[in-house]
C-alpha cells in the first residue's frame, strides 16, 4: 500500500446537556505518527487528569473549533513559552478512536485569543460569558511524523499511551494539522469571550 495522508473522521451527537464528538483517526502515512491527544491538565491536588475532553475551544466565523495541537502564535503576541500537547503513538496502518465530551453550553478556552483581548482592554476582565450560536464544529488535531531524531517519554505509568515529545521545536516544525468540519443536528449555544471593563 502506498503512503497516503492520515484520515480523520468525526461523528457529532448533540443532546440537551452534552456535545459528544466521536473522533476516529487512521494512520496511512507509511510511518508511525504521534497524535496530539491530550493537553496537560491536573486536579487541584496536583494529580494528573489528562481528560480526552480537554481541548482548546474557540469560535471562528460562526463555527466552534475544538483543537488539540501545537498552537500557532499570532504575530501581534509575544509568548515566553509555548506549550506542546501530549501525544499518543499511532503506528502505521493502525487506528485511534476517542470521544470528546463537552458540557452544553461549552465555554471557549483559547490562551492566545484571550491574551490578545486582555492586551487590547487594559484593566478589563476577559471571561467566557457572552452567548454565541453555532451549528457547525471543526475538530483539529496535530500529528507529528516520528523519526530517529524525536523521542517519546511516558508522562505517567497511569497513562500508558500518553507521552511528551522531544525536542519540541523539531516536532513543531513537522506538525500536520488534521481538520474535519461537521454539521450539528441543531443550533448550539456557546459562551464566547467578552470583556468587562472597570467602572
Amino acid at each position: 500500500m502506498s503512503a497516503k495522508p492520515p484520515e480523520l473522521a468525526v461523528t457529532p451527537r448533540l443532546s440537551q446537556y452534552e456535545l459528544v464528538l466521536t473522533c476516529r483517526f487512521r494512520n496511512l502515512t507509511g510511518g508511525d505518527l504521534a497524535l496530539a491527544t491530550r493537553l496537560y491538565d491536573a486536579h487541584p491536588d496536583g494529580s494528573l487528569r489528562l481528560s480526552p475532553s480537554t481541548a482548546y475551544l474557540d469560535v471562528r466565523d460562526g463555527v466552534l473549533v475544538v483543537e488539540k495541537s501545537y498552537l500557532a502564535v499570532p504575530e501581534e503576541l509575544e509568548v515566553a513559552e509555548r506549550v506542546m500537547p501530549l501525544v499518543s503513538r499511532v503506528p502505521n496502518l493502525e487506528e485511534w478512536q476517542e470521544e470528546i465530551r463537552l458540557p452544553v453550553p461549552p465555554r471557549v478556552c483559547h490562551p492566545y485569543r484571550r491574551a490578545l483581548l486582555a492586551a487590547a482592554n487594559i484593566g478589563g476582565d476577559v471571561n467566557a460569558d457572552t452567548p454565541a450560536v453555532v451549528d457547525e464544529v471543526e475538530v483539529v488535531f496535530g500529528a507529528f511524523p516520528l523519526a530517529d531524531d524525536l523521542a517519546l517519554s511516558a508522562v505517567s505509568p497511569a497513562f500508558s499511551n500518553v507521552f511528551h515529545i522531544f525536542p519540541p521545536g523539531v516536532a513543531a516544525s513537522r506538525q500536520m494539522l488534521l481538520k474535519k468540519r461537521v454539521k450539528l443536528s441543531g443550533e448550539l449555544l456557546v459562551l464566547d469571550y467578552g470583556v468587562t471593563k472597570p467602572k
